[in-house]
């Protein structure tokens, strides 16, 4: 689903999901339906890419599963920021860019911070 405004995505999902305020778009396996928001001062195709690669591998299966939550976490979200990074400049195109800014920042939490989160 595509709101016209962030209050709109908002108001729709704060039940289903209360720190929906943190976020930019969603993949609900409840409902199979991802959800963003149109901004017109951001770029925002980085989120739809990653929340709709989270809805294409869940999709992939009929049978209902938690995703990532006892185990193997890093790989959904690893692969979901890996096509954040999906662009086309002057007709290339191009993903897993080691500069883009999320594989930027965890590296730097590795290396600085000694941490793995992003």
């Amino acid at each position: 689903h595509y709101y016209r405004t962030r209050e709109e995505y908002l108001e729709r999902l704060k039940k289903q999901f209360p720190s929906i305020g943190q976020t930019n778009g969603v993949y609900m396996t409840s409902d199979r339906v991802a959800h963003f928001y149109h901004d017109p001062n951001a770029e925002n195709d980085a989120t739809l890419f990653h929340e709709a690669t989270h809805q294409l591998f869940f999709e992939s299966h009929n049978q209902a599963r938690p995703i990532g939550e006892k185990a193997h976490f890093w790989i959904i979200e690893g692969i979901a920021c890996y096509m954040e990074s999906f662009r086309i400049r002057d007709g290339v195109v191009s993903i897993g860019d080691p500069e883009y800014i999320r594989f930027a920042g965890a590296r730097a939490n590795l290396l600085g911070e000694k941490s793995y989160f992003v």
